[in-house]
């Protein structure tokens, strides 16, 4: 019964130890269904991590494009890009939220340096920030990445994407299937 506790423990401590909610918790449980509805319920399913993908384009950038996995249910989220040693160069994370507000994220166990853009609802770039990996086993001593202001989704790059592309606060965002 012991051994039968300590696993449940662990268990939802690795559950919640993703790179994408913050250990104060500021990251809301998100909602399906957002940029394209119908994209996002007939998505495709990644055989091998089981989450469905999306294309996210920079108009305004050529050749700036991700195919990204979908994020939309908070276990989807909690676990993020977490234990990962490698992101194909135009691979990224796309967490969905229901509304637009703070977002808060956070890299323990995210072995991989990464960019994250935040999008507001109108489908502009709200903020963009680079992320460092942490790696170690104090999660306290892993930083807290905040939106500037209010966002509705999320898109985790490998670092330097934004760099490469030019791409800044104002830019628009194409999400589809």
């Amino acid at each position: 019964m012991r051994d039968i506790l300590l696993l449940t423990l662990l268990a939802a401590f690795l559950l919640s130890a993703g790179c994408a909610q913050a250990p104060d918790g500021s990251v809301s449980t998100p909602m399906s269904g957002t940029v394209q509805p119908s994209a996002l319920s007939e998505g495709g399913a990644d055989a091998a991590a089981g989450l469905r993908h999306m294309n996210v384009t920079f108009p305004a950038h050529d050749g700036a494009r991700i195919d990204a996995e979908i994020a939309d249910t908070a276990p989807e989220q909690e676990r993020g890009l977490m234990e990962r040693t490698h992101l194909g160069q135009n691979e990224g994370m796309l967490f969905v939220y229901g509304e637009e507000r703070p977002l808060s994220f956070w890299m323990f166990h995210t072995r991989i340096p990464l960019d994250i853009v935040f999008i507001s609802a109108d489908g502009k770039v709200a903020d963009v920030q680079s992320m460092e990996p942490c790696i170690g086993e104090d999660a306290s001593a892993c930083p807290v990445y905040r939106s500037a202001v209010p966002a509705r989704w999320a898109l985790e790059v490998n670092a330097l994407f934004a760099a490469k592309y030019g791409i800044t606060d104002g830019d628009g965002v194409r999400i589809e299937d």
